[in-house]
């Protein structure tokens, strides 16, 4: 079973359902290897994944090319990092709906139920 971004309201989120399922083929998988495998350090993936530091979005685009998203799924990717990071409420308001369209399209598209986007992030 891969992991659907599109089920993910936050980056981080998609990062450990992506970083679990890696785990439960290999029990052997560690955050160290993930980070390895993302070009983080293990240092900023931990940070990032506790929600302590911020991830820049050269580093998202990084990530989304070491895991070979599809670029529609890179796209989704950057606006949750840009989504969980702005403050300002009108930019928030459009990231947020870009977000929505981009469930909406794919769950359309497959069958399946759209997703609420929540204001919190993880």
């Amino acid at each position: 079973m891969s992991i659907c971004i599109y089920e993910h309201e936050s980056y981080r989120g998609f990062l450990k359902d992506f970083f679990h399922q890696k785990q439960k083929a290999n029990k052997s998988y560690s955050l160290r290897a993930f980070a390895r495998d993302l070009g983080l350090t293990p240092q900023t993936l931990s940070l990032t994944l506790k929600n302590k530091r911020r991830m820049s979005l050269e580093s998202a685009s990084r990530i989304t090319k070491k895991l070979q998203m599809p670029l529609c799924e890179a796209a989704y990717f950057l606006d949750l990092v840009i989504f969980c990071d702005i403050a300002e409420e009108a930019a928030k308001e459009i990231v947020a709906q870009r977000i929505k369209n981009a469930q909406h399209n794919y769950f359309e598209k497959n069958g399946t139920q759209v997703f609420k986007l929540h204001r919190a992030s993880e």
